[in-house]
């Protein structure tokens, strides 16, 4: 059985993940080959939901 609020749901996911890419791309292509930093702490250490969104945020760089 489909789950229609899940689909939209799911697509406009999928639609902002590349919009933040498209937007991004000068940078990546910039930071290709360099090492970057991530620094980490504070609140975002703390939420629970704030670690999981940042980490879902570096593997989606």
């Amino acid at each position: 059985m489909q789950h229609p609020e899940k689909d939209r749901a799911t697509s406009a996911l999928a639609s902002r993940r590349a919009e933040i890419l498209i937007e991004t791309l000068p940078w990546i292509k910039a930071s290709t080959g360099k090492t970057v930093v991530i620094k980490y702490g504070g609140a975002a250490m703390i939420d629970e939901q704030l670690r999981a969104d940042i980490v879902s945020d570096i593997v989606l760089m």
